[in-house]
């Protein structure tokens, strides 16, 4: 055999070698990217799930809040509180804002900007009514026209409060399939509402 003969078999033989040395690096490069998608696919599975549970968990904390506001809400405005202030049993401080106010607001706004800003002046209007019913509670002379001018205005704020919660309620739960990324729906309730009452102050 001559020389050109023995470099055409060397070259052959090298070139089977190194096909077969890429195809089995290709091999391993393969299975290293099944692995990382899989990978991305179960961080994506949690993350997803992460994600429900967050809102779900939001979505809890803004419909109690919603539920105890109603609550205090009725209860109030069947009270007599002239009476109640007459005979000095007016309970003292009286709360009507729900403790979670605060959360309820900031997780709202993760549902809709609309519906978190409608919560929001509802919370203002309960504050509001409970500054009423504070000075009524701490009135020290039996005035008609003061008694008078602060059960009107305890039950205006609750008016106005009550006008704030159904707008709310509209948009929040208009929204309740929130994305699960968090991201606001914003302008989908059917109007752009003024806030009631916030900015008015004693």
């Amino acid at each position: 055999m001559d020389y050109a003969a023995w470099v055409n078999v060397v070259l052959a033989a090298a070139l089977v070698g190194v096909t077969a040395w890429y195809a089995r690096d290709a091999g391993k490069m393969r299975k290293a990217a099944e692995a990382q998608a899989d990978a991305t696919r179960r961080t994506l599975d949690l993350l997803t799930k992460q994600s429900e549970e967050q809102a779900g968990v939001r979505k809890t904390i803004v419909k109690t809040a919603i539920e105890t506001a109603r609550v205090n809400l009725n209860y109030w405005k069947e009270q007599k509180i002239a009476d109640l202030a007459a005979l000095r049993i007016l309970p003292q401080p009286v709360q009507l804002t729900p403790p979670e106010s605060a959360s309820a607001v900031r997780h709202a706004r993760a549902i809709s900007v609309d519906g978190s800003e409608q919560l929001s002046s509802a919370f203002d209007s309960f504050r509001l009514a409970e500054w009423e019913i504070t000075m009524l509670a701490l009135l020290k002379e039996d005035s008609v026209q003061i008694v008078e001018r602060l059960r009107t205005g305890f039950h205006q704020y609750l008016d106005e409060a009550g006008t704030s919660l159904d707008r709310a309620q509209r948009c929040l739960y208009l929204h309740s399939s929130a994305p699960a990324d968090g991201s606001p729906t914003d302008g989908l309730c059917g109007g752009d509402y003024p806030k009631v009452g916030a900015d008015r102050r004693p």
